[in-house]
């Protein structure tokens, strides 16, 4: 989001050099996905309109609404520590 105005994004330009500098090449071609995915799905929904504005396929992009708050409740999913 811009941050002199939260209420809107920043320019297209800066949010596609946003998304090259965290590693993801655009455009996204099959079987190129992202899936998003945040603490409670808000954010996460966030980048993939972010995805959105700068033209990119939306049939690449998903997002897993439970996020961690779904993933992390349950005893029986896995956990990977880096």
């Amino acid at each position: 989001l811009n941050p002199d105005n939260t209420v809107r994004f920043k320019p297209k330009e800066e949010l596609k050099q946003i998304i090259a500098d965290a590693g993801i090449p655009l455009p996204l071609q099959p079987p190129k996905r992202v899936i998003s995915s945040c603490g409670s799905g808000v954010t996460a929904c966030v980048l993939l309109a972010a995805f959105n504005i700068v033209g990119e396929d939306t049939n690449q992009t998903f997002l897993y609404d439970g996020s961690w708050a779904q993933w992390g409740s349950h005893s029986d999913t896995p956990i990977v520590k880096d």
